[in-house]
């Protein structure tokens, strides 16, 4: 049960970045943080990208633009050479960042917009929501990077057959509970709390399982506006 208490810490004069909890064992590591700001048919979208690296919002940029890349080589690859390079421009993009960490994703959809989104409270969306009603927070803890390359040699083989990729991160994500904006200065911070049960995301289909936990964070994010998508989609 979601303990509402929990979110009435002092809104101002910190910017530490503290997570606490537990998912089965494993407990996210935060150090930098960064969102954007995404117009949306229903309102705002704020996505808060969450990480245990510095300089968060120019290599997840880099990153992002390096995968797109990459994606698109693999599209239009027409033989077995240049698919393979296609994956090899994978791997090269996942070395931007590091070989193990923590990555968060956060996301608020709200009505509101500017300082009136200070104090406004968000419930929980469902962990197998197809939209986001409200927030959500995904967590994955990578152990090393996935060998595109041996991936994409057994697919190109057999198409369509079993993924025998060795995907190489866990994933976890917010089922119900509450957050709250605790400070808004636009195109610069975004200060919030959150308290919300987790469950265990099976990789790569997507399918969620059981809670494992529960955690509860209090983030301080710096603009990120060259993020237009976030990190993986």
């Amino acid at each position: 049960m979601i303990q509402v208490g929990v979110l009435m810490l002092p809104v101002l004069g910190c910017s530490t970045q503290s997570i606490s909890g537990d998912l089965g064992g494993s407990t996210p590591v935060v150090v930098e943080a960064v969102y954007t700001v995404i117009p949306s048919d229903s309102g705002v979208q704020y996505r808060v990208l969450m990480a245990d690296f510095p300089d968060v919002c120019s290599r997840l940029e880099a990153h992002q633009g390096a995968v797109q890349e990459a994606q698109n080589q693999l599209l239009i690859a027409e033989s077995e050479e240049e698919f393979i390079a296609g994956a090899e421009s994978m791997e090269a993009a996942d070395a931007i960042l590091p070989e193990t960490f923590w990555l968060g994703r956060l996301e608020l959809n709200s009505d509101s917009s500017g300082s009136s989104l200070v104090g406004e409270r968000f419930a929980g969306s469902a962990a197998n929501a197809d939209v986001i009603d409200g927030f959500a927070v995904s967590f994955s803890h990578h152990r090393g990077y996935t060998d595109w390359s041996t991936c994409s040699q057994a697919w190109f083989n057999d198409p369509g057959g079993v993924d025998i990729c060795e995907y190489r991160w866990e994933s976890w994500v917010s089922h119900g509970g509450e957050a709250r904006v605790l400070e808004y200065v636009a195109s610069d911070e975004l200060g919030l709390e959150f308290d919300a049960p987790f469950r265990d995301v099976e990789v790569p289909s997507g399918v969620v399982h059981e809670e494992v936990g529960s955690i509860q964070g209090r983030i301080w994010a710096q603009s990120c506006d060259g993020l237009s998508s976030g990190l993986g989609e």
